[in-house]
């Protein structure tokens, strides 16, 4: 089940970071974009110095990486735009000096290779985008020695599910949530661990979080409560960036 869950993520991911982008370009008061989300038994990850502590302490090096080796090449480019002066001083252009550390957004990866970023690595991700077999693997590990979590990451499943006309995402009570597409049942089965669904969102400008139970029904936004630590919320923020391609989510937060 988790690996038909991996094939199907690997389908709708494109899809999900598109509508990602395009509910990040509706402006800070209208879009609707998943930060994290994960499905299974959640303590391990949400829990104090669980997982995703690590999770977003990674994405926001890597962010931090990835926008010092932007700001290097624009000066670099900018120096080599710029000329030099008569005694040999090299003058860089106003324009690039003005530019900074912004970032054109990185071209779209392969489909299957965004969700992984989102700790620069898969495995400690919790099989990230939902792949990995781990069904029935709670905190083991795997054959590669990689660690297998009783939870699964569902963050490009959620986005795929929000209504792009309506930015509005709504689970109906009563259906299990193993069964949307790009989830599985990542315990073993007939396990009677409380399986449930954490997710954070961004919408208006603040970040949210909220859990909900296997059967409860789930409509955002207006559920949960708004993240007010300011590096939570910072990190929040790489995580969704990272999993969905949208590195303009990191922009003035």
């Amino acid at each position: 089940m988790v690996r038909q869950a991996a094939k199907e993520v690997s389908l709708i991911e494109p899809v999900a970071r598109r509508r990602a982008r395009s509910e990040a370009a509706k402006g800070p008061g209208a879009g609707l974009v998943i930060l994290d989300a994960v499905y299974g038994s959640i303590e391990s990850y949400v829990g104090e110095d669980g997982q995703q502590q690590k999770a977003m302490q990674e994405a926001l090096a890597a962010a931090a990486s990835a926008a010092g080796a932007g700001a290097g090449a624009g000066a670099g480019a900018g120096a080599g735009a710029g000329g030099t002066q008569p005694g040999g001083e090299e003058q860089r252009p106003a324009a690039a000096a003005a530019a900074g550390p912004a970032e054109v957004a990185p071209a779209e990866p392969e489909p299957g290779a965004g969700a992984a970023r989102a700790s620069g690595s898969g495995q400690a991700q919790g099989q990230a985008a939902g792949n990995g077999g781990n069904a029935g693997k709670e905190g083991k590990h795997g054959k590669g020695g990689e660690e297998l979590h009783p939870w699964l990451r569902v963050t490009c499943p959620l986005q795929y599910l929000v209504a792009s006309g309506e930015s509005k995402l709504v689970l109906h009570p009563g259906i299990p949530k193993a069964g949307l597409m790009g989830f599985a049942d990542p315990l073993a089965p007939g396990s009677e661990t409380v399986r449930r669904l954490y997710v954070a969102y961004l919408h208006g400008g603040k970040v949210y979080e909220c859990t909900v139970d296997e059967q409860d029904g789930l409509v955002l936004p207006g559920a949960g409560e708004a993240v007010a630590d300011e590096g939570r919320r910072r990190g929040l923020l790489a995580l969704g960036a990272a999993a969905l391609g949208v590195p303009e989510l990191l922009q003035g937060a």
